[in-house]
């Protein structure tokens, strides 16, 4: 019998700043209602079959003769699971596969690879060196914004940047997307530890950090 697979599309990584995503305040029988509804809404995939709804909010299945649960009901999950992060029921963390910073300009929006492939992280820069937060979203099926706000370590918020993101169309191919922020080097002066605080759709997605030295 095929062990089971988890499905939060989430990937537990030690990555330099990262806060680790936490399910906020939901009760245990609230987080598996919320599983059993991401389940009910994509149950119609013939290849796979539930085997437990968690009460940490996780769902665990078995493929049908497949290695590996088809890339559709992925997809089917993590819509609607980012539905629920609209409705405030589910914390935005979760939609977070990760979020890091390095010197390295990343290239493109559709991230295809391992995560082995990504740029080098990086968690202590030189004042002035440029630098850029990369993060990645799972996919959502739909639009949404981002939102990424900078605070030098005095505690101020000296930048922020928002975009709008699409994952509808050909984007729903892939199951995982990044976007990178850059802060100005005008704003890159005071030595310290800075955090990054990222938002999906308003929503609080994660905390980061980074330390700058002075040279």
């Amino acid at each position: 019998m095929r062990a089971c697979c988890a499905l939060t599309v989430l990937l537990s990584l030690a990555l330099a700043g990262c806060e680790s995503p936490t399910i906020e305040t939901a009760s245990e029988a609230t987080r598996r209602e919320l599983a059993l509804e991401r389940w009910n809404a994509c149950s119609h995939f013939s290849s796979v079959e539930l085997v437990e709804a968690t009460e940490e909010g996780r769902l665990h299945v078995r493929e049908k003769g497949l290695s590996s649960p088809p890339p559709d009901f992925l997809r089917c999950i993590s819509a609607v699971e980012f539905s629920q992060v609209r409705r405030g029921v589910w914390p935005a963390s979760e939609i977070v596969i990760a979020g890091y910073f390095t010197t390295e300009y990343p290239a493109g929006v559709v991230y295809r690879g391992g995560l082995g492939k990504m740029p080098e992280t990086a968690k202590r820069f030189a004042v002035q060196q440029p630098l850029w937060f990369m993060y990645f979203v799972e996919y959502t099926g739909t639009t949404f914004k981002t939102t990424v706000d900078w605070y030098d370590p005095t505690g101020g918020k000296v930048w922020s940047v928002s975009q709008n993101q699409d994952h509808r169309g050909d984007m729903g191919k892939h199951a995982s997307y990044y976007d990178r922020a850059s802060l100005p080097l005008g704003n890159i002066r005071v030595a310290g530890t800075w955090l990054v605080k990222l938002q999906v759709d308003g929503n609080h997605a994660g905390t980061f950090s980074f330390v700058l030295e002075s040279s």
